[in-house]
């Protein structure tokens, strides 16, 4: 029975630190459940925001829409989630509760695209061409990813 109690008592004692250092450092210690109930269930989410920088005098429609492609990528498997932004949204978007981990413990890398973007980072958008470029920032809690869209140049296309 002294055994018992000695367990319980370190126990509530390594709960109370745990909450300590949780309140103190901002880290969340604890894990939660996936909605598929598995155990590996960390998530993050990932804040879109597009930029409009360097127009060199081009302007865009107000109705126009910007398809962004997030795909996940888990070893050879590749998952793909879209969203559009616009300007009506602050040309911003969050992609919630993505995991971080697969089944299998390996990191899922997410990576972001402009729905009909090239491979040297061209895309056309209200018959316009912009050169953009995409940067990863994690926060400083290691957790929620931030990835933000900024156009190089954009020009008229000649037709």
């Amino acid at each position: 029975m002294k055994n018992k109690k000695k367990k319980s008592v370190f126990l509530a004692g390594l709960m109370v630190f745990m909450m300590m250092v949780s309140l103190l450092s901002g880290i969340n210690l604890g894990v939660v459940k996936a909605e598929d109930g598995s155990a590996n269930a960390a998530t993050r989410n990932i804040f879109v925001e597009l930029n409009w920088t360097n127009m060199d005098g081009v302007s865009l429609s107000d109705d126009v829409s910007v398809p962004v492609v997030l795909t996940a990528q888990v070893g050879e498997e590749t998952k793909e989630e879209k969203a559009v932004l616009t300007k009506a949204k602050g040309w911003e978007h969050t992609f919630q509760n993505k995991p971080i981990k697969s089944d299998d413990e390996k990191n899922i890398e997410y990576i972001l695209t402009l729905e009909g973007m090239k491979e040297d980072g061209t895309v056309v958008i209200d018959g316009k061409e912009f050169k953009v470029t995409i940067a990863y920032l994690t926060r400083k809690d290691n957790k929620d990813l931030i990835i933000k869209i900024e156009n190089e140049y954009a020009k008229i296309i000649d037709n």
